[in-house]
């Protein structure tokens, strides 16, 4: 019987097996089952008939099943590395019994097979008398040594019955990590998390080693800028050197002939910056005691040093006023160099498009094309000095728009390698920043390949690029697209609003235009096809994002009936996981490399992890006031940054809690941005200085009346100016266009705090903690922040920038 046994689990191995639950009763359809009736064999099948999924074609059965990775090793060492791993578990903690128990047990002890009466007998076959004898099917449930639910039987165990290996027929569990990690300690809290081997847990270690001392805002010391170690240096470097030889033999070619665009001078293309925004806009900055007015006029910036009289040299960065909402936001790959280049949308005016005013409409689609009219991407360039740090010497400079009457540039992303380490050295006397995908609002998805003249060394200006064709050019069959990322540097995927993932790689057959063709007219053109475009959800795609570079093939989506979803595109209908259900859809998500998780928010304003091995368990890291809208992770440090609708930017770092729940959980405002309208338009009307003045004084006269104390000898004995005292005197009189137009406040200088993921003052009892709390709080759009991103470059990884719903964009070297 042992022999028999060993050669059915050494012949399994090569056969690929249908990856459902049902499999485990696959040994009732042995041919070698001795005395299988023809009755048991049809209430087999009519079983699996039942239980199968109702797909529309034999294709989709196909792509279910999948060939497991395994390795032809003895039994003899399978068997001793098991006991091993129980000795292991077994000396990690004793508990009792507990509910994850109660749910290995077999449910076939408690309930009736469907199709048969309780009074009649079971199906009489070889199999199912093996079964009885071990009280599968009797209803007797057999006996568990073991205490720790953890534990699994012995490597005699692991055989059934039937000799066929696997896991044994008294286990039913969910789909992924079947065990909970809770109750138990921190080594087996990791090994849940990444996996049991060596090479899972060494990268866990190593990562928590170097960063164990970031809290929040990542430093250059230390060794604070690392890529990942979840993949090795020369795997990484053979992905790039593919991707630029395929550049470079036949890829820049192919962008060269299919894309199409001109030179234009400075008057005509700076109609493509037209926004609707204020030209000048009113800003508060500074010390909170005493903070300055500034008025920054549209296109133009400043430093974040010159509202600081004491300790500038500590603050590196620009603010700029960009005139309307920012789009989007993203760092073009540029390793080498002292120049980095940031890509800029921001929402254009709309002159033969009618903005529609919000709720206008309540039964309007939530997506749909708009006709083609003028917009930008702005690329700005930003000096940094010898060691990598942020140049506050040297101001910003406008290099280049890339003007197109595609409509609104909704969302884009940048090849995550470039054709060169430098962006100055693909090509002499020109600046080569690589591949832009993007989603414009005519419902179109565009690949352009980005560069342009290198300008003089003494005298810069400004180049206005006119694209008019793209190379690459796809829009989804009766849908149109929502999200898009880069999956590796040659592959893109691309979500819609009727729940279709689309996959292109650039490396295939009749992927760009011809040079002679015009995309404009359809009739003959043919768009390039994907090789994977499949209905993966019921409802709007919102985020799409990938486990580049470790995990390319895993996959996470967000939908807007508040699941997120992880498919494994090696086995897209098998390996898929939902997450818990949130009652507010995330719009954004993130790929944190070094605790191979997704990042994204819920309705609570807390800021989740989502581990690849336990996809559906929420991990909390963050904790926010305002309702979550963006986030960025950063390849070269754990750092992430998120954005909410208050205004507030936050900093934080994810490791620690991920690998130890009982962590503090760390995190620091980065800057907090609010706008508001003005005074005449507010809902709370505002005093105006003469009435304040008035009110004053009359204040002023009370008091002297009911206190007779005199006033002191010393008049620089009073209050000091620095203090603000509150009714403040006013003391300046507040011009009135300053009133009657938008201003926007920005707080920064934020302390490191610990944070809880309970309410503060909610759920505490006391008479001095009754006052009402505000759940749900509606903040003016401008205020909100829209767009944040990380540098992914590793010279360069402190580099942080966030856009907000006013126009202003933040950049900032947030090094310590």
């Amino acid at each position: 019987m042992a022999g028999s046994a060993r050669r059915s689990r050494r012949t399994s191995r090569n056969i690929a097996r249908n990856y459902r639950p049902e499999d485990q009763y696959r040994y009732l359809d042995d041919d070698d089952s001795v005395g299988k009736s023809k009755e048991a064999k049809s209430a087999v099948e009519k079983a699996q008939r039942n239980d199968d999924d109702d797909d529309d074609d034999d294709d989709d059965d196909e792509e279910d099943t999948f060939q497991p990775d395994t390795a032809d090793q003895d039994d003899e060492q399978e068997d001793e590395e098991l006991e091993n791993d129980v000795n292991m578990f077994e000396d990690e903690e004793d508990d009792d019994e507990s509910d994850d128990d109660s749910f290995g047990r077999s449910s076939l002890a408690h309930s009736t097979p469907k199709g048969r009466r309780k009074d009649q007998k079971p199906i009489s076959t070889a199999a199912a008398a093996a079964l009885a004898a071990t009280g599968v099917i009797t209803g007797k449930s057999p006996r568990r040594k073991q205490k720790n639910p953890f534990q699994k039987s012995g490597a005699a165990e692991r055989v059934n019955a039937t000799g066929i290996a696997g896991p044994t027929l008294d286990k039913v569990h969910k789909k992924g990590v079947e065990r909970s990690v809770r109750g138990f300690g921190q080594e087996t809290r990791l090994k849940d998390l990444f996996g049991p081997d060596r090479e899972n847990l060494v990268p866990v270690v190593e990562t928590r080693e170097r960063w164990k001392h970031q809290e929040a805002l990542p430093s250059r010391e230390d060794g604070g800028l690392r890529r990942s170690y979840y993949i090795s240096e020369d795997a990484r470097l053979r992905e790039i050197e593919g991707f630029r030889q395929w550049y470079i033999e036949s890829g820049a070619d192919s962008f060269r002939r299919g894309q199409k665009r001109k030179t234009m001078n400075r008057q005509n293309g700076s109609i493509y910056l037209r926004t609707a925004g204020p030209d000048k806009l009113n800003t508060l900055m500074g010390p909170m005691p005493e903070p300055e007015l500034y008025t920054l006029s549209k296109g133009s910036f400043m430093s974040t040093a010159i509202p600081f009289k004491e300790g500038d040299e500590e603050r590196r960065g620009w603010v700029f006023h960009l005139g309307s909402r920012i789009q989007d936001t993203q760092w073009a790959p540029n390793e080498e160099g002292n120049t980095q280049y940031l890509a800029v949308a921001v929402e254009p005016e709309l002159t033969n498009v009618h903005k529609h005013a919000p709720l206008e409409n309540p039964q309007a689609p939530a997506f749909s094309r708009t006709a083609a009219f003028r917009s930008a991407i702005q690329i700005w360039s930003l000096t940094s000095t010898e060691d990598g740090e942020l140049d506050k010497t040297k101001e910003p400079k406008l290099e280049v728009v890339l003007c197109t009457d595609w409509g609104l540039p909704k969302r884009f992303r940048w090849c995550p390698v470039a054709p060169a380490e430098s962006a100055e050295s693909f090509k002499e006397g020109m600046i080569h920043l690589g591949l832009l995908a993007g989603i414009w609002s005519d419902g179109k998805v565009r690949i352009l390949d980005i560069s342009w003249p290198k300008s003089h060394a003494d005298f810069h200006e400004t180049q206005y690029l006119h694209y008019s064709q793209a190379a690459f050019e796809v829009s989804p069959p009766l849908t149109i697209p929502t999200c898009l990322h880069w999956l590796s540097p040659t592959s893109l995927a691309v979500g819609t609003a009727a729940g279709t993932v689309g996959i292109w790689t650039l490396t295939r057959d009749n992927v760009f235009a011809s040079s002679g063709h015009n995309l404009e007219d359809e009739k003959g053109y043919q768009a390039p096809l994907p090789w994977f475009y499949k209905q993966v959800a019921d409802t709007f795609i919102l985020s799409v994002v990938s486990g580049w570079p470790s995990r390319p093939t895993f996959m996470s989506i967000t939908t807007a009936d508040g699941f997120a979803k992880l498919i494994d595109l090696r086995s897209p209908v098998a390996d898929t996981a939902l997450s818990s259900r949130g009652r507010i859809f995330s719009t954004s998500q993130a790929w944190h490399e070094h605790t191979q998780s997704f990042l994204m928010s819920d309705e609570a304003y807390n800021f989740r992890n989502n581990a690849i091995r336990r996809y559906f368990t929420n991990i909390y890291n963050m904790k926010a006031i305002g309702q979550i809208t963006c986030c960025a992770a950063s390849p070269v440090q754990p750092g992430v940054l998120i954005g909410c609708a208050d205004g507030a930017a936050i900093a934080g770092n994810p490791v620690g809690r991920l690998l130890n729940s009982k962590e503090t959980l760390w995190q620091q405002i980065w800057f907090k941005h609010e706008w508001r309208q003005p005074v005449d338009k507010l809902y709370l009307k505002v005093k105006k200085a003469d009435e304040e003045n008035t009110v004053n004084d009359q204040q002023g006269n009370d008091d002297e009346d009911d206190n007779q104390d005199p006033a002191p000898a010393d008049p620089q004995a009073s209050e000091p100016k620095h203090r603000p005292r509150w009714p403040q005197p006013a003391i300046k009189k507040v011009p009135e266009a300053v009133l009657q137009e938008p201003m926007v406040r920005i707080t920064e200088g934020y302390r490191l705090q610990a944070t809880s993921l309970q309410s503060s003052r909610g759920n505490l009892k006391g008479a001095a903690n009754r006052e009402p709390i505000k759940h749900i709080t509606i903040y003016e759009e401008p205020t909100a922040i829209t767009a944040v991103a990380w540098n992914p470059n590793l010279k360069f990884g402190t580099w942080a920038v966030a856009g907000t719903g006013s126009g202003i964009l933040r950049v900032e070297d947030l090094g310590v």
